[in-house]
């Protein structure tokens, strides 16, 4: 209690304002039964299809290049190449026809050989299927095999073949590329090198 000037007894306000008195007003607070309660999004399972190794299926399956982040084996070796003639560009004339191509390397201490890495390890065992030991030259064979590696690196400072041109090409942009879409892609013929010649538009067989 406190007095005025007047001599008069005046009740002093509550420190903690109007209703604290006692602490009324820091009781429990009253629980509210939620009405409704938080659920997750449903997932679609089997809407998006995975490909082992590739994630989630895109619109375009057949544009495959893998990344140097994902385990494949899609690099091949490639031996019994004619030394003096073979160089990147023919390499990839041959390989092309069974899939994407995204490097090619050939090696300076083997003479005759290249790596090759394809689009996916599906475009790596056509090459063996259909490219294995066929014969080349005038007796030689040409060897293909998966190689340990996974990925090649790119070359910044590729020798010279000996008909001038870099050991080392990059092709993953390269609208020569066959598989680039699922159009293109049906329309490719995979099977094993002939020495008949097909013209364009010739869809006949004798």
């Amino acid at each position: 209690m406190k007095k005025n000037i007047f001599g008069l007894v005046v009740a002093e306000p509550p420190l903690l304002g109007p209703g604290s008195a006692g602490f009324a007003g820091y009781g429990p607070p009253d629980f509210h039964q939620a009405t409704e309660s938080w659920k997750q999004p449903p997932t679609h399972a089997g809407i998006i299809k995975e490909t082992p190794g590739l994630g989630p299926a895109t619109r375009n399956p057949s544009v495959n290049f893998v990344s140097q982040g994902q385990q494949q084996g899609a690099v091949m070796m490639v031996y019994g190449l004619d030394g003096q003639t073979s160089n990147t560009e023919k390499l990839f004339n041959l390989v092309c026809l069974y899939g994407n191509v995204a490097r090619i390397k050939f090696l300076k201490t083997k003479e005759g050989t290249a790596m090759v890495q394809m689009g996916d390890s599906v475009a790596v065992e056509r090459c063996v299927q259909h490219l294995n030991n066929i014969p080349v030259g005038n007796s030689g064979k040409l060897q293909i095999a998966f190689s340990k590696q996974n990925f090649l690196s790119e070359v910044t400072n590729p020798f010279s073949l000996p008909d001038h041109t870099p050991s080392f090409k990059e092709f993953t942009g390269s609208k020569n590329n066959r598989f680039l879409s699922p159009t293109q892609a049906s329309k490719n013929r995979i099977q094993p090198p002939s020495k008949a010649t097909l013209e364009p538009g010739d869809d006949t067989e004798d």
